[in-house]
């Protein structure tokens, strides 16, 4: 499945730490800012670039050392976070 992030929060490096920022229009919509760590901030941009789940955890599997099931439990437990929050909504598939 792919997901739709939030129009109006941008993704920024601060002091070495991965950022939410929502600007104005997404003020009242989700957090103002929210700290993610680097896997979580990975996952971010894999949804921004329109990658599916399956790709995501493809990816980082290759690129790093991390389990391919502990990537797929922490990438789900993102997706609901970040949809309960505000920040994701799922889109149709087109197919």
């Amino acid at each position: 499945m792919k997901y739709r992030l939030l129009e109006g929060v941008v993704y920024t490096r601060v002091c070495g730490q991965n950022i939410l920022v929502a600007c104005r229009s997404a003020w009242g919509k989700c957090p103002y800012t929210k700290r993610l760590s680097a896997l979580r901030g990975a996952f971010w941009q894999g949804l921004g670039m329109g990658m599916t789940e399956e790709q995501i955890v493809s990816e980082l599997f290759l690129k790093t050392n991390i389990r391919k099931e502990i990537i797929e439990k922490k990438l789900a437990e993102f997706i609901e976070i970040m949809t309960e929050q505000g920040y994701l909504t799922a889109q149709e598939d087109d197919s």
